[in-house]
């Protein structure tokens, strides 16, 4: 495949992906009458399934075993499990509760916060326009901290539970596909004894209607499938188109809330995301120029 190709092969299939993520709350609004807490179950029990399926179609077991027999790679994806269970958990109350903006907010401010992570974890260093639009970030939140009647506890928890995620997955050799099923599988026992209790109990919220039990089953595809997209497109695409794309979904997911599932869009939400899309433009805008700057030297130096 040329690199001409490879690029359009690459933002197909990143588009799919964000887009993907960008309408998962409003696949999850549909499933309201679940407790979040049945839904994260059956979300990592179904998701355990089908990405078997895709591991064994790309014959990739072989990574699964050496994830188990690696105890610093288990003790990590160990804890990355615990981060990605409170992230897909608080994504789920939120749109349960019909906070869908509120968690829009939270994935449009991680990579920010990573980005301060980067400063705190690996010593490194932000030039000015960086620093700028972690400035209008911060405002952005503290707008909506003060203007709000309540603490946005979702978004801050979505933003530091998968920040979180990434600094400790940049920690572990391991492709997204393997460490999602190690994650997930981990969860299994708990899950599994879980949805048994509610079933045996008589609180499961399964088989009232075949419609939301079919979209819970593959509520494990909504998880794979994007993924797949995702992995697909980063070794197609530069770094920075990447950058690009993962502001598609919260965009998205800020659509959605607002025109499809009709919250109410206060006058703090305008000024808290008005300030955070402007530092989110001077941090595109600043890793475009050192983009830039990086083919000039390269030619040159050719």
């Amino acid at each position: 495949m040329n690199e001409s190709s490879a690029t359009k092969s690459g933002l197909l299939y990143g588009l799919v992906a964000y887009l993907w993520w960008g309408f998962m709350p409003w696949y999850f609004s549909v499933l309201g009458h679940f407790p979040p807490s049945e839904l994260l179950a059956h979300r990592i029990v179904w998701s355990v399934l089908w990405v078997g399926l895709l591991i064994t179609t790309q014959r990739g077991w072989g990574r699964v075993g050496a994830a188990f027999a690696d105890r610093r790679t288990l003790g990590l994806l160990s804890l990355s499990t615990l981060l990605i269970a409170l992230n897909w958990i608080t994504f789920l109350r939120g749109v349960v509760e019909h906070r869908v903006l509120e968690t829009s907010l939270g994935y449009f401010i991680t990579p920010l916060f990573s980005v301060l992570l980067g400063i705190l974890v690996y010593d490194e260093r932000l030039r000015r326009l960086q620093w700028l639009a972690v400035a209008f970030a911060a405002v952005g939140v503290g707008v909506l901290l003060v203007g709000a009647d309540r603490v946005p506890w979702i978004a801050l928890t979505l933003m530091l539970s998968f920040g979180c995620y990434g600094l400790v997955r940049k920690q572990i050799a391991i492709d997204g596909v393997t460490g999602l099923f190690v994650e997930t599988l981990l969860l299994v026992p708990i899950c599994v004894a879980y949805l048994g209790y509610l079933q045996t109990s008589g609180q499961s919220s399964m088989g009232k209607s075949l419609f939301a039990d079919v979209m819970v089953v593959m509520s494990g595809a909504m998880t794979a499938v994007p993924l797949i997209c995702f992995a697909q497109a980063v070794v197609r695409l530069k770094l920075s188109t990447m950058g690009f794309l993962q502001y598609i979904s919260p965009s998205m997911q800020f659509v959605v809330a607002w025109a499809v599932l009709g919250e109410t869009f206060t006058e703090a939400h305008g000024w808290s995301f008005g300030l955070i899309w402007v530092g989110l433009a001077l941090f595109i805008a600043d890793a475009l120029r050192q983009n830039r700057a990086r083919n000039r030297a390269s030619a040159n130096a050719s």
